[in-house]
């Protein structure tokens, strides 16, 4: 049984922890309100982003209470493969995804668009090798066992999506929409001339822009493990499936963007073709008579405008998040080299 002596140096230490974290944070907060800094570019910098965050962790505590348990949902249930799946190379690629997750949130809550554009190219890395090993597992272990002089040269994100396209049999004289995507990040990778490029301004872009790419990673790592024969194969019921807030946050910022694009696209007689593969040099918007359906979405699949409302004050569309798997999927078969 503990003693009162013990139990009391342990409130100390408690108490003392806690007082050395408000001490770290004041000091923090005083540093950036310090009239000794007021003239520095960097500290303004810093005021600047941290003025950032407070304006939107209160935007996500008073509109959006469901946020920061969304992207926990889609982690968590990333983690429940990495925690079971015997293979080395995924938990390797799933610890990175999470490490991306991590830095993008920062990226969100702080206005660093450079910093979210950089994370999404990684994203799209990630997707593609896991797309290729679904369709090829005897990559997985090569990818693992390359050296880092020969890797990007056997696995950029070109080489690896190239042949993803071979093995699904994409006409030569087509463009991938992963690859138009990976370009648009890369428009900001290195430096250029003339003004700076503004991609994803507001705190909705940035938003939608993760939850397309985690869901994305999610939705290639389910489809990897649950293909039948593949070394990577394990049952639904080790996978913890993402729940409701994930579910809001999907549908409630892809949808508002999809909504968004749609109305903006309309209204100049134009529309955006779904998500799939076009021929080389072609734009996704075209104008609204040329082929059918109501238009696309920017991420995924065709979304009706008659489908989209409001609901608790955010955009949503009343479907199924097409970026998650339903817990009752049957796997599929590893495709004949």
């Amino acid at each position: 049984m503990l003693g009162p002596q013990f139990l009391r140096r342990a409130r100390r230490g408690k108490t003392t922890s806690m007082t050395k974290r408000r001490q770290s944070e004041d000091r923090y907060g005083h540093m950036l309100k310090s009239n000794q800094h007021q003239n520095s570019l960097v500290v303004n910098s810093l005021r600047r982003a941290h003025d950032t965050r407070n304006e939107r962790v209160r935007l996500i505590e008073q509109q959006i209470p469901f946020w920061f348990d969304g992207f926990d949902e889609v982690l968590i249930g990333l983690r429940s493969i990495r925690s079971k799946t015997k293979s080395g190379e995924l938990k390797d690629l799933l610890t990175r995804a999470e490490e991306e997750a991590y830095r993008s949130v920062e990226a969100i809550l702080s206005d660093d668009v450079q910093t979210l554009n950089d994370s999404s190219r990684v994203f799209m890395e990630i997707e593609v090798l896991l797309m290729e090993w679904r369709l090829d597992p005897d990559r997985i272990q090569a990818w693992g066992e390359t050296t880092d002089k020969t890797r990007h040269a056997r696995y950029g994100f070109g080489k690896v999506l190239e042949r993803v396209k071979r093995k699904t049999k994409v006409d030569d004289k087509l463009e991938m929409p992963e690859r138009m995507e990976y370009n648009i990040h890369s428009m900001t990778l290195h430096p250029y001339p003339g003004e700076p490029i503004k991609l994803l301004q507001s705190f909705d872009w940035q938003t939608s822009e993760l939850v397309a790419h985690l869901g994305r990673i999610f939705r290639r790592t389910f489809e990897a493990v649950r293909t039948a024969g593949s070394p990577l194969e394990m049952l639904n019921d080790e996978i913890h499936f993402p729940g409701e807030a994930w579910e809001r946050l999907y549908r409630g910022f892809i949808g508002g963007r999809d909504q968004y694009l749609a109305v903006m696209l309309a209204s100049r007689g134009l529309r955006m073709l779904p998500r799939k593969p076009i021929p080389k040099g072609a734009s996704r918007v075209v104008p609204i008579s040329s082929g059918d359906g109501d238009g696309a979405s920017f991420f995924q699949q065709n979304f009706p405008m008659s489908q989209i409302h409001s609901r608790g004050g955010v955009r949503s569309v009343s479907c199924t998040p097409p970026m998650l798997p339903s817990p009752d999927s049957t796997p599929t078969s590893v495709s004949t080299k």
